[in-house]
């Protein structure tokens, strides 16, 4: 009787680690060009849409952009090949070339 109810523990435990994987839980991975990622600071995550949000800093720098904050007005600046990306914070549209 033990055994099968060890047996019956073990595979309840099984299923649940192989549930958890299948479903995605656990830390977002981002690979970019073939390389993984690395975010010292802020880590993706999944929003409560299901939206997956990164650090936009370490995704600009690594497509060669650079990237300025001004804290006063939680405005984030992104300039690449001469295009200039402004974003607000809290703010659901951007400005690309001030259009």
């Amino acid at each position: 009787m033990k055994r099968k109810l060890s047996v019956l523990m073990i595979v309840v435990m099984l299923l649940t680690l192989m549930s958890s994987t299948a479903l995605g839980w656990g830390p977002i991975r981002v690979v970019l060009s073939g390389e993984l990622m690395r975010f010292p600071d802020a880590q993706p995550f999944l929003d409560n849409n299901g939206r997956t949000q990164v650090p936009i800093r370490f995704i600009s720098e690594a497509l060669g952009a650079e990237v300025d904050w001004n804290p006063s007005s939680q405005m984030v600046t992104i300039k690449r090949d001469g295009d200039i990306i402004t974003l607000k914070i809290g703010e659901k549209s951007i400005e690309k070339n001030q259009e």
